[in-house]
């Protein structure tokens, strides 16, 4: 519940969200004008992109609007980044940026902390990028070396 702060609290939800003069904007493919009337508001966190919203206006008992949670990027889920260039809208903003990293071999450990993000999370996205030939994995003692492959370096050459 919010008394005396609605403005400042709906104008510093999202990129996507405005609020000015009792209206609330919300960035729509198709937009329409929707009264609220009497029915609440139910604010729904999302954990997901940065510019990411959702919200619904037409049940006839309330009205929700998901927005982003602030300081996503400190769960330790890396970098919140948005995609705006062709590698990251084909691969995803990390995969990309692990890609793009290795314009030399590194450890899965250096991975990792070049993109801010737990062990599991590299390994994860590197056995991805693995599956699909962009990168080779290979063993170094008790060390994981990994670098792109040719088909990687065409890649980051075709869509950077």
């Amino acid at each position: 519940m919010v008394t005396g702060g609605l403005d400042v609290l709906l104008s510093n939800l999202s990129t996507r969200v405005r609020y000015a003069d009792q209206t609330l904007y919300l960035s729509d493919r198709y937009p329409y004008r929707v009264e609220l009337q009497d029915r609440p508001l139910v604010m729904v966190p999302l954990v997901s992109g940065a510019a990411a919203s959702v919200f619904n206006l037409d049940e006839p008992d309330r009205a929700w609007l998901g927005y982003p949670v602030p300081g996503l990027e400190r769960l330790g889920t890396g970098p919140v980044v948005t995609a705006e260039d062709s590698l990251s809208l084909l691969l995803g903003p990390i995969r990309a940026a692990i890609l793009r990293a290795l314009d030399r071999p590194n450890s899965m450990g250096g991975v990792a902390d070049q993109l801010d993000a737990g062990p599991s999370t590299a390994t994860y996205h590197c056995t991805q990028l693995a599956s699909a030939g962009l990168v080779v994995r290979q063993r170094a003692g008790r060390e994981v070396r990994i670098q792109r492959t040719p088909r990687g370096d065409a890649l980051i050459d075709l869509l950077s």
